[in-house]
């Protein structure tokens, strides 16, 4: 078994887990946690709308009996110090095989829309050669915008309490 097909095994397994549990949650409460899922080689990224989904799947996603929190970063109640925010998971996922059961340790990201919208114009604003030597002081700056989308985040997530509780 190599290692690649153990953790695309592992990642695909987690997906269709995660996905299941979305769709129950519609089910029950008519509202998806998930806005978007992206899957690679050894992780998934989760894109939800509001702060409160991503604390929402994480613990669906943990309180599954056969699934293992092996370390968990919260940036989002302390954010990094450029201002990235998310919360990062890395779970244990038993994979059957054909004649065992073999563990693959995923990593999980978990962020709101804005969150993802900021680390995606970062990641490209930041490693851009012309960006950092145009924009003086672009870190501060980019810290800044990270706090603006924190506080539309908690504004958003204040107008969907007040439409649906769950």
């Amino acid at each position: 078994m190599s290692m690649k097909h153990l953790y695309n095994a592992a990642v695909t397994l987690l997906e269709t887990r995660l996905k299941i549990l979305d769709d129950e949650f519609y089910v029950k409460y008519s509202h998806n946690l998930i806005h978007q899922l992206e899957p690679d080689i050894a992780g998934i990224k989760i894109v939800c709308h509001y702060i409160n989904d991503v604390y929402k799947m994480a613990d669906l996603l943990i309180n599954q009996s056969d699934i293992a929190v092996l370390k968990r970063k919260d940036y989002i109640q302390q954010a990094k110090p450029n201002g990235y925010r998310s919360l990062h998971l890395i779970v244990s996922v038993p994979v059957s095989l054909s004649n065992s059961t073999e563990n693959a340790a995923i990593s999980i990201q978990i962020r709101t829309v804005a969150m993802d919208c900021w680390a995606s114009l970062e990641g490209e604003l930041h490693y851009k050669p012309t960006t950092t030597k145009s924009i003086p002081d672009i870190r501060k700056h980019l810290t800044r915008c990270a706090e603006l989308i924190a506080e539309l985040d908690a504004e958003m997530q204040k107008i969907h309490r007040g439409i649906a509780d769950y």
